[in-house]
């Protein structure tokens, strides 16, 4: 993977933000969607969160802190046996049985300062299970109970052999596209 500065980027769209006379901004944060500049990625995108806080207004940032999160399933969007599987098992490989995580959005976020990759950790809603390990129900709503979960990744999730875009993303991370 590579590094691009997206300033201009940024700036063709248009940001803007009003600040009060004698403030400045002391924090930012951006939400990026990368995919292929065709389009052709479909839903193989990943979320990255950018944000570096300011102490004063000349402070440079030598060292950025990035706070990434891709999603490796979205509600709404159905997988395919195979992927379910492949899912299924890495959840399980990381402690987790994938019977009690909602059907909906499963992440991966970690935190890169400056380089350096920290740990890991897959996100993802899960069912309350009650001493019998049946579902726990709310009276009042008559809904499964829910909770949020975090874990941390000890094996990685492999790649979707279905997904046709290897070779132009394999191509664009080793420099070959530009």
């Amino acid at each position: 993977m590579s590094k691009k500065r997206i300033g201009s980027e940024l700036d063709a769209l248009g940001l803007e933000v009003e600040v009060p006379d004698g403030m400045s901004v002391v924090r930012a944060s951006v939400e990026t969607w990368v995919g292929a500049a065709d389009g052709s990625s479909g839903f193989e995108v990943s979320s990255t969160r950018v944000s570096h806080k300011m102490l004063e207004e000349d402070w440079h940032v030598p060292h950025p802190v990035v706070n990434c999160s891709m999603r490796v399933t979205q509600k709404g969007v159905p997988l395919t046996a195979e992927q379910r599987d492949r899912v299924a098992k890495w959840l399980r490989a990381n402690g987790v049985d994938p019977r009690l995580v909602e059907r909906g959005d499963i992440r991966l976020e970690w935190r890169d300062r400056g380089g350096h990759i920290g740990n890991q950790i897959i996100c993802f809603t899960q069912f309350y299970v009650d001493e019998a390990g049946n579902r726990a129900f709310d009276e009042r709503t008559c809904e499964a109970v829910r909770f949020e979960r975090a874990v941390p990744q000890i094996v990685e999730l492999e790649p979707d052999p279905a997904w046709e875009g290897w070779d132009s993303y394999l191509a664009h991370r080793s420099g070959e596209s530009e």
